[in-house]
């Protein structure tokens, strides 16, 4: 089920990251820039995250449920959210967190060959 959205937020008095640290705990919050929320029709707010490497989003509600961004059923030209399992959520996180690392990896490559400390 798709669920419209009512109203977008991305003012600093809405910034959240509480959802996000409960999913995924604090170690990797980091990785995350607050982005926005948005307020659903006959739903819940959705955090918007995005990975400062992947530049992917992850979208979490107040109660760790993961979202996905896609097309509303009623206009096919305006944005919706759809629930997705957790696993599919933790995979895209997953996913992100194994980006960050290989950039962090080649980057202290580059750095030791370039005799940069």
């Amino acid at each position: 089920m798709n669920f419209d959205i009512q109203h977008v937020h991305n003012n600093e008095e809405n910034i959240n990251f509480q959802p996000l640290k409960d999913l995924i705990g604090d170690e990797y919050t980091s990785e995350y820039m607050w982005m926005g929320c948005a307020e659903l029709y006959h739903g819940p707010v959705v955090q918007f995250y995005k990975h400062c490497a992947t530049r992917k989003y992850v979208y979490i509600d107040r109660y760790g449920s993961p979202w996905e961004l896609t097309k509303s059923n009623h206009n096919k030209d305006e944005d919706a959210f759809r629930r997705i399992t957790r696993n599919e959520g933790m995979k895209l996180i997953l996913d992100n967190s194994v980006a960050q690392a290989k950039q962090d990896v080649y980057l202290d490559l580059y750095k030791k060959n370039k005799g940069i400390a």
